[in-house]
């Protein structure tokens, strides 16, 4: 159908054909349709917007598409990468920055705990208590030490 949407240049029938391949693929996913359909479509329309719409389905199953092997083929690995790779791309990036954001919020948690080892009561004069609390810092994605008592920041 997306063919001859894109023979006839038809973009009705492109986005309606996009969309029903997108729920087929979503809803009974196999690496072994995904080949038969890119397989399919690769000889046979140039819309690519059809292709980035299945880069973005492929990206879910990194995994299984690798295992499977199905990109061996040279035909598909060259029709489909130059889509799959941008994906793959801003995945990696992704996973990449959660990675160090994850690192920093690890290391400023540990220094905390540093901090709270150290002082065990409020560095408040007027204050005094035993009562030193970690809690969130919504603001730089970190924790503040705080007094439980009089809310002062220990730092």
């Amino acid at each position: 159908m997306n063919s001859i949407a894109d023979y006839y240049e038809l973009p009705g029938l492109a986005t309606n054909s996009m969309n029903k391949a997108k729920d087929i693929l979503r809803e009974e996913w196999s690496v072994d349709s995904l080949g038969d359909l890119l397989r399919e479509s690769l000889g046979s329309t140039g819309d690519q917007r059809f292709f980035r719409m299945l880069s973005e389905i492929a990206a879910d199953h990194f995994g299984e598409i690798a295992d499977s092997h199905m990109l061996d083929e040279s035909a598909l690995a060259q029709g489909f990468a130059p889509y799959l790779l941008p994906v793959a791309i801003r995945s990696v990036m992704a996973a990449e920055a959660g990675r160090r954001d994850a690192l920093r919020v690890s290391k400023d948690l540990n220094s905390r705990v540093k901090l709270l080892e150290t002082h065990s009561s409020c560095q408040n004069i007027t204050c005094g208590a035993l009562s030193p609390q970690l809690e969130p810092d919504s603001l730089r994605s970190s924790y503040l030490l705080r007094c439980a008592r009089c809310r002062c920041r220990h730092t």
